[in-house]
Formats: structure tokens, sequence, C-alpha cells
């Protein structure tokens, strides 16, 4: 018998391979940047959702989110700027709870060892403190896991404190480097 790559078996593994390359090569491939989602509050009340375009010395550009179409946006009349993040909250119960989980699961196999007046089967003692450390890391999880929305102050701010702050914005444009 003779092992390799020939027949119908290399054949098959050629198909693989070659789809597997096709199928995957769309992940490597980059795609276009988005800017950050935000909310820009007016100091006339009025306020505009939309994707962060480009930053410039005395404007900011969005693309608009109920229009589509472009919005620029003095700097003079904005009050608040909103960026919206995506929750992480999923994540942050999600390694809490594995973190939680296994320090239970250990604390419950030292616990098992014991001579107390309770006894139950091992498996018992990992299983219900590993599940109870699990539930409250999962919890503590969500709460570190950050807000979802940062606020810039920009109305009552001098004009260093404003440019300060733009240029900490620029980063989440969609045109970084817009002059």
């Amino acid at each position: 018998m003779r092992i390799g790559f020939n027949g119908k078996m290399g054949k098959i593994t050629s198909l693989w391979v070659v789809f597997s390359l096709l199928g995957l090569s769309g992940n490597l491939m980059a795609g276009e940047r988005r800017g950050a989602t935000v909310v820009v509050q007016k100091k006339d009340g009025a306020q505009e959702k939309g994707e962060l375009i480009a930053v410039k010395q005395n404007s900011i550009l969005l693309l608009g989110s109920s229009s589509g179409a472009d919005v620029s946006i003095d700097v003079p009349d904005i009050k608040t700027i909103g960026i919206l993040k995506k929750s992480r909250a999923g994540a942050g119960f999600g390694y809490g709870f594995l973190i939680g989980g296994a320090a239970g699961a250990g604390i419950g196999l030292i616990c098992s060892r014991g001579t107390g007046w309770i006894k139950f089967p091992r498996i018992d003692y990992v299983l219900i403190i590993g599940a109870g450390l699990g539930l409250a890391g999962g919890l503590i999880g969500v709460m570190v896991s950050g807000p979802s929305e940062q606020t810039i102050q920009i109305e009552g701010k001098g004009e260093p404190e404003v440019q300060y702050e733009l240029r900490a914005l620029k980063p989440k444009a969609r045109i970084p480097d817009y002059h």
C-alpha cells in the first residue's frame, strides 16, 4: 500500500486547499476604514448623528445617518460630541465567567477534600462553587467592561483646549489626516 497525494485522495486534498484559499482570502483583504459613530449636540439644541468623516481646524464633517448626506458642523456651534462604541458587555461577562468559574472549580476541588459534616461528591463541589463564582465573575466583567459612550465637552472651553480635543478626535475619523 502506497500513501501519498496521488489518486482520489490527492485530488480531494488539492480541491480542499484551493477552496480554502479562495474562501478565506476575503477575510484577509482590508476593508474600507470606517469612522467612529458620533452624536453631535449643538448649542441650539439640534442633534446630528453619523459617521465621523474628517476633523478640520474649525469644523467636523459627518456622514449623516438619517439623510446619508455629508454634514459640516462648525466647532463654535458644538456643545458636546458623543462617541458611540460597541458594547463589550458580552466579552466582559464571558471573560469574568471563565475566570470566576475556573477559580470556583479550584476552590471546589480544595473544599471537597475536607471532612466537613456535609458530604457531597467531588463533582458537586466543583459545579456549585464554580457556577456561583462564574456568575459573580461574569457580573463583575460586565461592570468593568466600561461605558459604551464617551462624551467630549466643547462648550465653555478655551481655544487651546478645543483644539486638543479635536486632535484627539482625528484618529477616530475615516480620514484621520485630513487638512
